[in-house]
C-alpha cells in the first residue's frame, strides 16, 4: 500500500459513495430483493391454487374435482409367521 493512501482505501472500502463498492452492492442487494419478492408472490399464488384445487369438492360432495379420487385405506401387509415344525 501506497504511504499516506491508507485513509483513502479504508473510506473507499467502508464508505457508500456512489463509486464505491458497498454502494454498488447496495443496488445489487435492491435487485436481488425485488426479483425475489416477485418469486416469492408466484410461489405464494400457486400454493394458494394448489391448496384450492384440494379442497374444491363436487356437488355431491365425495370426490374432489379436478380427478383426484379419495384415499382408501389398504389393510397392512404382514410378514409371514415362521413357526417351528413339531418331530416326534
Amino acid at each position: 500500500m501506497a504511504e499516506g493512501k491508507q485513509q483513502e482505501a479504508t473510506v473507499f472500502c467502508i464508505g457508500w459513495a456512489s463509486d464505491t463498492p458497498n454502494a454498488r452492492f447496495g443496488e445489487w442487494t435492491k435487485a436481488l430483493d425485488h426479483v425475489t419478492a416477485i418469486n416469492q408472490s408466484h410461489f405464494d399464488l400457486a400454493v394458494r391454487e394448489g391448496r384450492r384445487a384440494l379442497t374444491t369438492r363436487a356437488p355431491t360432495g365425495r370426490v374432489p374435482v379436478r380427478g383426484l379420487r379419495p384415499h382408501v385405506p389398504r389393510s397392512p401387509r404382514r410378514a409371514p409367521v415362521i413357526r417351528p415344525v413339531a418331530r416326534g
